[in-house]
């Protein structure tokens, strides 16, 4: 075999290795997107609140609104402030 034989080989190889992950790739994407489709899906349609000057001392209240737009139960089970 000479240089021009396996160089060419080489390149052949490059051609189906990528025409191989072309394929595969979007098989794998499309099972990762069905697999994440289900369970919980936080919304929160404003996430943050800005309370302007507070003088301290002072008490600040807010209400946030958190939706489960998913097909199962959304556990929250611990919240921090900010």
């Amino acid at each position: 075999m000479n240089v021009f034989q396996r160089n060419g080989s080489r390149k052949i190889g490059g051609w189906i290795f990528a025409l191989l992950a072309m394929m595969v790739l979007p098989v794998c994407a499309g099972a990762a997107q069905k697999a994440a489709k289900g369970g919980p899906k936080i919304v929160i349609p404003q996430p943050t609140f800005e309370a302007g000057k507070v003088v301290e001392g002072d008490q600040i209240t807010h209400t946030f609104i958190i939706k489960n737009k998913g097909d199962k139960d959304l556990v929250i089970k611990s919240v921090k402030p900010g």
